[in-house]
């Protein structure tokens, strides 16, 4: 039976009496001795080895007993007034005895139940959305004959760790994200229907229920109100050098058009990481501290722009200091000598360009940065900002905003370096121009709003059948991100503020401006093989705001989970390209959910880890060498050229190789059209394929398309071996970018298991060179595999591609060949 069946029966217990009778001594009766060689001992009833805890009686809210039993697992959630806390509590036992994971099950007639609480937990739902490798929360499974349904509960943004705010094994965070969800399918004669919805928000535990927002989520009293905000406008196709073009702006502020409010423009080159605005610190002889001259002098690391603060991920931060220096320069507060480099003073002035007359274009890698320094306008509440702009041709906006460090007060804030004061926020996309607009037909007003994402929900429908061999699968989602400005005073929090947030006791209800943002997503797959004949059919549509992730604020950060990040995303689908137990890291910063590091454990080597122990095949030995280079080694392993498959995306790396940055939908982010291919089989060893791709960028305005024809032959005869080989023909138009990580073939260091063979090998992120752009490629691919007497085995493989560049009248051409053999004595 289920625990609540349980718990109801075991509700009235005996009670204590309210009749005690008296006695005639006052001597207290404490016993007498007892001899234990005959009767034998009996041990205390609360206690149950091996359990370190004692058993102890369980009370419901109303004071009724439940149970006797020792803790393993508890969830507590006290909103409003007075102590409101959310806690969530994993005594020893349940690392010592349950290892992480407790599983109850039950079962009746033709149906079947499972509650799980774990750390990690394998959940998928569908590929639209939700597929986590480590979940980390509850999760219960109904079956019936026909229908199969799963409900996960979750506090996303703190399962497991405990640090600044824990009370023994509790844990009482200040600020909160709740996800909460599930999937249903229904089996109806040969097709399966099925529903998915979940949302996840964050929330504020000292509000009442019903104060908060339970689907839209509540901005985090502790997210700093912003002192400037970001928005960035930047071409959504750099390569063809026509970008947007910006003819006017209008600033709201509190929902009022601002005419006397102008925010300040800079134009700079995003390939470009970081200004010299430091001086290298002489003490440092490594070269790696710089400081601003003047008047604090102070000391900062040169990777403040870098990886793991301007770029996780593939998130970004505005570079708000460059602006800052950039502006005092402006308003003749400090002089260009100030700067860092005093070869070129006028560094900066070059890079960073202020901008003054519309229009403004961003053409390329050029972007233009609107600040709007809302800590000069003189309010003293703002609950909502908009920036308007009338833009046309192929652009993107990105927002972001700046507040002031919660660990500083109004005193101590203007003390210190620009890095220090403040705390910047993601770039988020909002806006995106359909297609590639090059003669600003699509000009217009556009509506920039400003806040911080406080929920997410995402729904949908999916359906699978076979009809006589003809397999239909077919999935429809939608998802709506939510946002709230971070209402308040544009100013460094005063010392009272700063004192309760510390001490936790911090409560302010936030009442900022609410906007959403849509997105939706689908596909439908038909496919049908038989001997002689077969195809297949798909067409797909991934919307280009469509989004299984949030970004919720850290208040946590520096605490030793998220390191420096004051914001962290939580991917619902995550990136996984190797399909194990860990998504896909590919930063040197600590990472939400994994623990204290931020490589995947076990590394990414997607098909190079055939037998899933973290170690790529290609080196085995863990030495300085690849093993393809090392005798003996090499026998059974080549380098990436040699190996042959499947590159629909046309970026050099079959796709079965790829770790990219993107969560692991069916299809990549921002794309849609259709694919269809013909087989062909006059005979069992013969096949002959035709095929189609034509795929599209949604708002980036690339294309793929491949038409494409392939000659199979595969012969398979046992106790001799096989032979297979493959001519493929293709014409192929593509110009958008499938970048992908690449793994160095050595370790950079020697194996620790707190960081695990995944830091080892270092990460290059690889632009895809765009080889393909307009092609008419020929490949041939032919691997035998013989055992001509028994104990004899040979190997032999050829890789001829020839690429035809039309774009370039250049042609490239690649040819491997392999070839070994090998006697096995019996």
């Amino acid at each position: 039976m289920w625990t609540l069946t349980a718990l109801l029966l075991v509700a009235h217990a005996s009670v204590p009496p309210t009749f005690i009778p008296s006695r005639n001594f006052i001597m207290k009766q404490v016993g007498g001795y007892e001899n234990y060689a005959f009767t034998g001992y009996e041990n205390y009833k609360t206690i149950r080895y091996p359990y370190v805890t004692s058993k102890r009686p369980i009370y419901d809210p109303m004071g009724d007993f439940l149970m006797r039993g020792i803790d393993v697992y508890s969830w507590i959630e006290r909103r409003g007034e007075g102590w409101a806390y959310t806690r969530i509590r994993k005594p020893a036992v349940y690392r010592t005895i349950f290892d992480y994971v407790i599983i109850g099950s039950d079962s009746w007639g033709s149906s079947s139940g499972k509650i799980i609480v774990a750390n990690e937990i394998r959940t998928k739902f569908t590929p639209l959305t939700f597929n986590q490798a480590q979940f980390n929360g509850i999760r219960a499974d109904i079956a019936t004959e026909d229908d199969r349904a799963s409900f996960i509960l979750s506090r996303f943004t703190r399962p497991i760790f405990a640090g600044r705010y824990s009370t023994g094994e509790g844990f009482y965070p200040p600020d909160m994200g709740l996800l909460l969800g599930g999937h249903w399918e229904r089996q109806v004669g040969v097709m399966t229907l099925g529903a998915t919805f979940y949302n996840a928000h964050t929330y504020d535990r000292m509000s009442s229920p019903g104060e908060g927002d339970f689907v839209r989520g509540t901005i985090n009293q502790n997210i700093p109100v912003p002192m400037i905000v970001a928005v960035r406008v930047s071409d959504d196709s750099p390569e063809d050098g026509t970008g947007p073009v910006v003819f006017d702006v209008r600033v709201y502020i509190n929902g009022r058009i601002r005419p006397d409010v102008r925010p300040d423009v800079i134009k700079r080159d995003s390939r470009q990481n970081y200004t010299a605005i430091w001086e290298k610190d002489p003490s440092d002889p490594t070269g790696k501290t710089f400081r601003r001259k003047g008047q604090y002098a102070l000391f900062v690391p040169a990777g403040y722009f870098q990886w793991n603060r301007e770029r996780f991920r593939g998130w970004e931060y505005p570079l708000y200091a460059d602006y800052l220096y950039r502006m005092d320069i402006e308003r003749g507060e400090i002089s260009p000598e100030e700067i860092a480099n005093p070869a070129d003073p006028n560094e900066m002035l070059r890079r960073f360009q202020l901008v003054r007359d519309f229009p403004m274009r961003a053409d390329g890698y050029d972007v233009l940065m609107f600040y709007l320094d809302l800590s000069r306008l003189g309010e003293d509440y703002i609950s909502s900002v908009r920036m308007d702009l009338l833009i046309g041709n192929d652009y993107r906006i990105d927002i972001s905003t700046i507040g002031a460090s919660q660990s500083l007060s109004e005193k101590s804030f203007y003390k210190r370096g620009y890095t220090e004061r403040y705390q910047p926020s993601y770039y988020q996309l909002v806006r995106r121009a359909p297609g590639n607009v090059k003669d600003l037909s699509n000009v217009g007003w556009v509506r920039v709003e400003i806040g911080h994402q406080t929920g997410l929900t995402v729904r949908s429908l999916n359906f699978h059948a076979n009809f006589r061999g003809l397999e239909v699968n077919a999935e429809y989602a939608s998802s709506t991100l939510y946002f709230q400005y971070p209402d308040g005073r544009p100013a460094p929090q005063t010392e009272d503020e700063r004192k309760a947030r510390q001490g936790n006791i911090y409560s302010r209800k936030r009442l900022g401006g609410r906007w959403k943002m849509d997105g939706k997503a689908y596909y439908l797959n038909l496919h049908k093989e038989g001997r002689r004949f077969g195809f297949g059919f798909e067409y797909f549509y991934m919307g280009p705001y469509y989004t299984t992730t949030i970004v919720t604020y850290n208040s946590y950060a520096g605490a030793g989970v998220l390191s420096s990040r004051q914001f962290a995303p939580w991917d619902f689908v995550e990136d996984n390209d190797d399909n194990d137990r860990f998504p896909d890291l590919n930063s040197p910063d600590p990472v939400p959910g994994i623990g204290s590091h931020g490589y995947e454990p076990d590394g990414v080597f997607p098909g190079k880890d055939e037998d899933k122990d973290g170690i790529p095949d290609t080196n085995r030995n863990g030495n300085d060498l690849p093993d393809y280079v090392e005798p003996f080694l090499m026998y059974y392993v080549e380098p990436d050229e040699y190996a042959y498959g499947r590159d629909m995306n046309n970026n050099g790396v079959i796709d079965v190789r790829e770790d990219d940055r993107k969560p692991e939908y069916p299809y990549d982010p921002d794309r849609k059209g259709y694919h269809v291919y013909l087989r062909l089989s006059p005979t069992r060893f013969l096949s002959l394929t035709l095929g189609r791709l034509d795929s599209r960028e949604v708002a980036g305005g690339g294309v793929n398309k491949v038409n494409y024809a392939k000659l199979t032959l595969d012969v398979a005869k046992t106790g001799m071996g096989r032979v297979f080989a493959e001519l493929k023909l293709k014409d192929v138009r593509d110009d958008i970018r499938d970048d992908v990580f690449k793994y160095s073939e050595k370790p950079g260091g020697v194996y620790d298991p707190m960081t695990g063979y995944g830091a080892l090998y270092k990460a290059t992120y690889t632009e895809d060179p765009l080889d393909y752009r307009d092609s008419f490629v020929r490949t041939l691919y032919v691997s035998a595999d013989v055992t001509p007497v028994q104990g004899l085995n040979f190997h032999a493989s050829l890789k001829e591609e020839l690429n035809d560049q039309r774009w370039l009248s250049d042609r490239v051409g690649l040819t491997a060949a392999v070839s070994r053999m090998d006697y096995t004595f019996c």
